[in-house]
């Protein structure tokens, strides 16, 4: 089926980037998996009516959902305190406002808001998005909230919300466009809906090429989500970012109703995107340089952290040839393979006895503080740990 702008719905989508046949990167494999792994086409582009960034190849749902009850993507959490407080303070906001999370993800927040008294909390559950799937993600709740039957039954059922939170889910929809007007119809007149998403301009800007992923089928910045906005007829009533190393968190708030603005063009690509996609031939050869030279010097090479970075860093960038294993004390992956590369996953107890000296780190720098004191003796035998990504510069 020929895939449709997520924001403008049209078909004039211009692939950039060829990223091959790739698996999903969440379908681990058991030791015994000998087999032929799906694998789909998946290139990076953007819309030549809108200009927004966006999957032109795209996987299926069906080849997104996840395999495994375990896995869970954790977003950044640092800036909710915050975040809670100036919602709070929103106009027509008070204790008794219905606050709705969409996902697994708005929980933190929504417990924030219950410790400040406000006594209309919930997460829509399972049973009001009729999802039978298990296990499920992102990937299913989009598409249920995309949907204009189920917005109606959640709102037949719960009433209209006067807050709904929707943390990182939009850049995961199919459509942003139709994901959005299913907030809308979950709002009361005057409700804000609030959504997080990456701002993928830092990594446009530089050469995070393993941040492309399946699962995220929109590239907003700040800049392209105002358009969206706009395009789809919503008031922006603020803006906020919260900076982190690789991915500052944008966060909308955004309001309808007749005295909506009317849409303004969305930018035209710069030379960001256009540049991020003729670096990937130059910075697979880098990289697979600098690994064959190490291998050479007769170090024993692993990457550390078995998440959808570490798959997309090993199978875009093809460098299973010099690595021997995937590090990570997760109970669930150990003795798993790894997606595409089939390398295997070993816990961290196991680096010295299969002689890795070198780690290429793809954890966030949070997650590598944390794991760095449980390695003393890794560092005490010499061990080098590799940034997998550079920090891009700010705007």
């Amino acid at each position: 089926m020929t895939a449709r702008c997520t924001v403008c719905d049209g078909l004039a989508l211009r692939p950039l980037l060829e990223l091959g046949l790739q698996p999903p990167s969440n379908r681990f494999l058991l030791p015994e998996d000998s087999g032929t792994e799906e694998r789909y086409a998946l290139s990076l582009g953007t819309c030549d009516d809108c200009g927004t960034v966006q999957l032109v190849d795209r996987m299926p749902v069906e080849a997104i959902r996840p395999r495994f009850e375990w896995l869970a993507n954790n977003e950044p959490e640092g800036h909710l305190d915050d975040l809670a407080g100036k919602l709070a303070g929103l106009a027509g906001i008070g204790g008794e406002t219905p606050i709705v999370g969409v996902s697994y993800k708005d929980r933190s927040t929504l417990a924030r808001f219950a410790r400040k008294g406000f006594a209309n909390v919930r997460e829509i559950a399972r049973a009001d998005l009729a999802i039978d799937e298990r296990p499920f993600g992102p990937e299913t709740i989009q598409r249920r909230l995309s949907d204009p039957e189920t917005i109606a039954g959640v709102r037949r059922a719960h009433g209209a919300a006067g807050l709904v939170l929707a943390r990182h889910i939009i850049e995961h929809a199919e459509s942003a466009a139709r994901f959005l007007a299913g907030l809308h119809g979950l709002l009361e007149d005057g409700g804000y809906a609030v959504l997080e998403f990456p701002d993928n301009a830092r990594i446009l800007r530089g050469k995070g090429h393993a941040f492309i992923w399946e699962e995220h089928f929109t590239y907003f910045t700040a800049g392209s989500f105002l358009a969206f906005a706009a395009r789809a007829g919503a008031q922006v009533v603020r803006l906020d970012r919260y900076p982190y190393p690789h991915e500052d968190a944008v966060v909308a708030v955004l309001r309808f109703g007749a005295s909506a603005p009317a849409p303004v063009p969305a930018p035209v690509p710069g030379a960001d995107v256009l540049q991020f996609a003729r670096s990937f031939a130059g910075e697979r050869a880098r990289w697979q340089a600098e690994l064959a030279r190490l291998a050479a010097s007769g170090r024993r090479i692993a990457v550390f952290g078995a998440g959808h970075l570490a798959v997309k860093l090993v199978n875009f960038m093809q460098l299973a040839p010099w690595v021997d294993c995937v590090v990570d004390d997760h109970p669930a992956k150990g003795g798993l393979r790894m997606p595409g590369s089939r390398l295997p996953i070993v816990p961290s107890a196991a680096m010295a006895a299969r002689g890795i000296d070198t780690c290429i780190s793809t954890l966030s720098p949070e997650s590598e503080a944390r794991a760095r004191p449980k390695l003393a003796d890794f560092f005490a035998r010499g061990g080098v740990f590799m940034p997998a990504f550079e920090t891009p510069q700010a705007a």
